[in-house]
């Protein structure tokens, strides 16, 4: 077995960050804006270490706009 290397990060504002997490993690809130913005402080501040995947990649599946985002657009 061959073991890659990590480079441990620390969480910044503004980021939108894709987590792969433990099944036991508690799940997000998928309702559009801030979700994954809000999830990752809730990790940091249960002392979960951010690292960073060495030689990987997403794929960012195309898919139509949430309803919820008009309501954003509309009420900002």
């Amino acid at each position: 077995m061959q073991y890659v290397a990590f480079e441990q990060v620390k969480w910044e504002s503004k980021y939108d960050p894709y987590a792969i997490v433990q099944r036991n993690v508690l799940e997000y809130d998928v309702a559009y804006g801030q979700n994954k913005i809000a999830h990752i402080p809730t990790l940091v501040a249960q002392q979960y270490e951010s690292i960073v995947l060495s030689n990987t990649f997403l794929i960012h599946k195309f898919h139509k706009p949430f309803d919820d985002l008009n309501y954003v657009k509309i009420k900002n």
